[in-house]
């Protein structure tokens, strides 16, 4: 079973919600989350009033995110990882990253059910 913990560009997270819904993938954690990477990104944001600026990060050290938490069973991963590549990927710094973590035992508090019945 893995963790897999992507940030993404916060106008990419309802449709990566939706597809990742759609594909069976219903049980996530989602967090907004501020941070950057080594580059400088290009970023074009909404203001009420004044509408669509663009902007050079170089002055603003961190940058809104979305921090998306899922947990599946070791033969989802791959599928999983190409929905999230196929939504959040513009081609430009500041897409984001992926993250897989090895995820030993999961236990619903509940039922008592344990790894992948935990979390299907």
């Amino acid at each position: 079973m893995k963790e897999i913990m992507a940030v993404i560009r916060p106008e990419k997270y309802f449709e990566l919600r939706y597809r990742l819904s759609q594909s069976g993938f219903n049980s996530m954690s989602a967090k907004e989350a501020c941070g950057r990477g080594s580059a400088a990104v290009m970023m074009t944001g909404y203001a009420a009033g004044i509408g669509n600026e663009t902007y050079d990060d170089r002055n603003h050290p961190m940058i809104a995110k979305k921090l998306i938490e899922l947990y599946v069973r070791d033969a989802d991963l791959d599928s999983v990882i190409k929905i999230i590549n196929a939504v959040s990927c513009s081609g430009h710094h500041g897409d984001g990253k992926i993250f897989v973590i090895q995820v030993d035992k999961v236990q619903r508090i509940r039922t008592g059910e344990e790894n992948d019945e935990a979390i299907m």
